[in-house]
């Protein structure tokens, strides 16, 4: 058993440790049966100094149960105290040497507690500590890009160190993991590159990270991404913010095949809150959908947050947004510039009604593990017919195991007509969600204890906001029936419950800069 006087007194249960053998080549070996490891872990056990290879895609399993990789016979550490593992980010290709704590009693990370559930990225020289006395050290064989940015210095050096390890990619920005100097806080910065932007800050498509950045100081929403500063160099721009290891709902959704009616439900729930937040202020998203959609954790019933507010917009009564944006699977109809026929202008404009319809795809994609239209044929227009009609097809077989009620919810929000639509504040009256409004606002206060993000940083910087890119979606839908858009706005007299602690919206005070 480990003691305080020993405290590196640590046994690997079923297998001797072998000779560690030193990478040579610069970049890790990422296939095959003989790679060599990436990293070590490493620790002292009496006099000998003991270590355990790590190799891609194969977890190393720490704690007291036998079945433990490295097992650790003390009782300040659970039967799964944590992981650490090698894995490939999906959008960079980068690797990443990601540590989860699964442990109540706490796993540490540089002396800071990880938090069950949670995760850091490791770097080379963490030290990673069951409790104080009984630690290891992760060491660093393989080539890993990781270091601070080839940018020129300046003062963003001083507070943070950026590195080369790209979490994320889009079309005008990539995401970037990045240290707080003073309390090595790991966070996430989106970069953007000024050459990509004309001078009002405007990329093609529509995204503008000056009107993103001003849009989104002031907001302050546990649905919300963050932002915790904004710096910008001559060549770049950073937006920094929480490290959000749980992934996206793209992909949370894609694993699982589809998501179980009652947690889609919960999620959907947490969306509308968030909407409903921006709403009230008069801010349409207008790129709703589960890419934007973040997720704390990368389990079941999971705090999420929406991001990427690029292409947000103030819609005043006044005021009516023109622009179209957005993935064309969940853009609303009146989003679309021209119908079925080439070159069939449709000018109107449009409101927050645009959120809603995304969401109703949201919550169809989610519950059916589809999407209600698609481009299958490579040909936009005929999505933008599909779009245009409303036609829903809930015939297969996965409908049979989910509640009319859910049907209903969906038909309501994808009505062709936006003054038809069903709009957030009906959404939370709707059956679908109003009869299980209390069960609702009860998890999410759990939700919001047990996984929040800090709405600050460790030590507060600056101002508020966020963003991340996502990749666009691959239709995984098959074909289609007739049914039709009948369904109507339902709606309950139970009133629900925003609940959750939030800042005021940021209202008429946001500027438009486009």
């Amino acid at each position: 058993m480990a003691s305080l006087e020993d405290p590196f007194d640590f046994t690997q249960p079923t297998q001797p440790f072998e000779e560690a053998t030193q990478v040579t080549q610069d970049e890790p070996s990422l296939s095959g049966s003989h790679q060599k490891p990436i990293g070590k872990i490493v620790w002292k056990r009496g006099d000998q100094i003991s270590d355990h290879d790590i190799y891609l895609d194969s977890p190393v399993v720490v704690g007291r149960h036998r079945s433990c990789h490295i097992q650790v016979t003390s009782t300040v550490s659970s039967n799964r105290h944590c992981t650490i593992a090698a894995i490939i980010e999906k959008e960079s290709r980068d690797l990443l040497i990601v540590c989860e704590d699964l442990s109540s009693n706490g796993t540490f990370w540089n002396g800071k507690k990880i938090g069950k559930g949670k995760s850091v990225i490791l770097t080379h020289g963490d030290v990673i500590e069951i409790k104080k006395g009984y630690y290891f050290t992760y060491l660093q064989l393989a080539k890993v890009r990781s270091g601070n940015s080839k940018e020129a210095a300046n003062p963003i050096d001083t507070k943070y160190q950026i590195t080369d390890t790209v979490l994320g990619k889009g079309t005008f920005a990539e995401i970037r993991l990045v240290y707080r100097k003073d309390t090595q806080q790991q966070l996430a910065v989106k970069v953007m590159e000024k050459r990509n932007f004309t001078a009002n800050g405007t990329a093609g498509g529509g995204t503008n990270y000056i009107h993103e950045i001003n849009l989104l100081r002031g907001i302050k929403h546990p649905n919300i991404v963050r932002v915790y500063d904004v710096a910008e160099t001559a060549r770049h721009v950073y937006i920094f913010m929480p490290l959000l290891r749980g992934g996206d709902l793209f992909d949370y959704i894609y694993e699982n095949e589809r998501i179980d009616e009652d947690e889609a439900r919960f999620i959907i729930y947490q969306v509308l809150l968030a909407l409903k937040y921006l709403h009230d202020a008069n801010i349409a998203h207008r790129d709703l959908k589960p890419e934007n959609t973040l997720l704390v954790k990368k389990s079941s019933y999971s705090q999420v947050m929406l991001t990427d507010f690029g292409m947000a917009k103030a819609a005043g009564q006044q005021e009516l947004m023109k622009t179209m944006c957005g993935t064309f699977q969940y853009i609303a109809p009146e989003m679309i510039s021209s119908g079925a026929k080439p070159g069939e202008a449709v000018k109107v404009g449009y409101t927050t009604a645009v959120d809603c319809w995304s969401l109703g795809v949201m919550t169809y994609a989610m519950v059916s593990g589809m999407l209600p239209f698609s481009d299958e044929d490579g040909n936009p227009q005929i999505l933008f017919s599909q779009i245009l009609s409303g036609v829903l097809d809930f015939s297969f077989p996965c409908w049979r195991t989910l509640s009319l009620g859910c049907q209903a919810f969906i038909r309501a929000l994808l009505r062709i007509d936006p003054a038809k639509r069903m709009t957030v504040d009906k959404a939370f009256k709707h059956p679908w969600i109003a009869q299980d409004e209390a069960r609702l606002a009860k998890l999410y206060a759990e939700c919001i204890r047990s996984d929040g993000t800090t709405t600050e940083p460790t030590t507060p910087a600056a101002d508020s906001p966020s963003a991340t890119d996502g990749s666009p979606v691959s239709s995984r839908r098959k074909s289609r029936g007739n049914s039709s858009d009948s369904g109507d706005d339902a709606s309950s007299t139970t009133a629900a419950a925003a609940a959750g602690a939030m800042g005021p919206p940021p209202a008429k005070r946001v500027r438009q800069l486009d």
